[in-house]
């Protein structure tokens, strides 16, 4: 069975957690949902409405939100790296 999503590296992950250290607050995540609602607004909207069923939104939403992270982040440097690819091979056939 393929998948579309991307798997997830450790780094990645490690990666989000420096760019992310501190930020667990009602700002960031409003920031990150507002972005989110112009590249993906179903899975915003998702977000949004779910973590209002929790007894934790804030921490419901702040999840959320890494997650697709994540996978936007590993989809980001699997993208770089087959450029890369097509990089090398191009300079090799040239």
């Amino acid at each position: 069975m393929s998948s579309f999503l991307p798997f997830v590296k450790p780094e990645i992950g490690f990666s989000l957690e420096r760019e992310i250290c501190d930020k667990f607050d009602v700002e960031y995540v409003k920031n990150q949902l507002e972005k989110l609602k112009k590249d993906n607004p179903s899975i915003a909207e998702f977000i949004m409405k779910f973590s209002k069923k929790t007894g934790d939104s804030l921490g419901t939403a702040f999840c959320g939100v890494m997650v697709y992270r994540m996978l936007e982040s590993q989809s980001e440097a699997n993208s770089m790296l087959s450029d890369d690819f097509y990089m090398e091979n191009l300079d090799k056939d040239m």
